[in-house]
């Protein structure tokens, strides 16, 4: 049976492509909108974390699978997409942003044929839309 590691920390790699706005901080590191904010889950929201950092005992050709991203800045449209799909799994509220992931449990394939099991986090941010309520659903 496979490792399984379960880490509180995001993925939606299919609707996350199509879904999210082109200005997300994980492209644009200088104009992140919640670079200066408290660390969203742990970690500072422009950097990421690898399975490596997280699990130094994982096999080491998976050491540098992202298993938290940065915080993705998305639309008020996206997050309540996401709401409504039941996809977010944590949200933090902070005055007129609101942070939230997702997360995917996934299966890595090793080299030696085995798999293990990962969470992956994926960190969003968007601004409030007072025209959406509950926000933290």
């Amino acid at each position: 049976m496979p490792k399984a590691i379960m880490i509180t920390v995001a993925v939606f790699m299919s609707l996350a492509s199509v879904l999210v706005s082109g200005d997300g901080c994980a492209r644009q590191q200088q104009d992140c909108p919640t670079a200066h904010l408290a660390p969203f889950l742990g970690v500072p929201n422009d950097q990421q974390k690898t399975l490596g950092e997280v699990d130094p005992q994982a096999p080491a050709e998976l050491h540098n699978v992202v298993v938290v991203t940065t915080v993705e800045h998305t639309s008020p449209g996206t997050y309540a997409t996401f709401r409504d799909q039941g996809r977010i799994s944590t949200t933090d509220r902070r005055d007129d942003i609101v942070f939230y992931a997702i997360e995917e449990s996934t299966s890595l394939a090793t080299r030696q044929g085995g798999a293990m099991d990962v969470t992956i986090t994926r960190r969003y941010s968007t601004e409030i839309d007072p025209r959406l309520e509950a926000y933290s659903r």
